[in-house]
């Protein structure tokens, strides 16, 4: 994969998608990404430690039994969930919300969000939300 900031439908004809099709180098796009980081380093709250050399996760889950399986596995740093249908991020905000012992943050429409102030909505249906856990 590799990250590229904006709608790739959009504006989806670049050097580097030739390149790659010119080697047949298979990607895909993953948008977001770059936005997310920019709205948790405006708010000094970044996605690594670089004392700790930490990492980041990111997942597109389409069910709650994603997102458990997605924590069970999580073996250090940060996992950024990228949630794309407001049930789900209603869900899985409900039950993190409960769970006292997982330290996480909320990210939609670019805004911070906290788990009491249910329910969410998104902006559009190309809208996502980022539900940032920390596993460290």
């Amino acid at each position: 994969s590799y990250l590229i900031s904006g709608d790739p439908y959009f504006n989806y004809k670049n050097d580097l998608e030739d390149f790659f099709k010119k080697k047949n180098i298979n990607v895909i796009k993953i948008t977001g990404i770059l936005e997310i980081a920019d709205w948790v380093n405006r708010k000094k709250d970044f996605l690594t430690n670089r004392e700790k050399n930490s990492s980041i996760f990111f997942y597109i889950p389409s069910s709650i039994k994603e997102v458990k399986n997605i924590l069970r596995n999580s073996l250090c740093g940060k996992v950024v969930i990228i949630v794309k249908a407001e049930k789900l991020l209603n869900t899985l905000i409900e039950k993190l919300y409960k769970e006292s012992k997982i330290k996480y943050k909320i990210y939609v429409n670019g805004n911070r969000r906290y788990g009491k102030n249910l329910p969410f909505k998104l902006e559009s249906q190309f809208s996502s939300a980022y539900v940032i856990i920390d596993c460290e």
